[in-house]
């Protein structure tokens, strides 16, 4: 089955628990841990917050800078 995006997720800020590798995630969203795998073009950075840019399923795409 097709899980709808809730379109009230872009944009919004997580904070990394820790790095599974250069490309992928662990985050804190809405008081839950989710699986993240970083937007094309971003790459890992010591930021300690970043922005959801899209959401397939349960995992989040994310990416440095908050989408406008």
């Amino acid at each position: 089955p097709v899980i709808p995006v809730d379109a009230d997720d872009i944009g919004q800020r997580v904070q990394i628990e820790t790095w599974k590798d250069p490309q992928h995630a662990r985050v804190k969203y809405r008081g839950s841990h989710w699986d993240a795998v970083l937007a094309p073009n971003a790459q890992q950075n010591d930021s300690e917050y970043w922005f959801i840019s899209a959401r397939n399923g349960a995992i989040l795409e994310i990416s440095p800078q908050a989408t406008q």
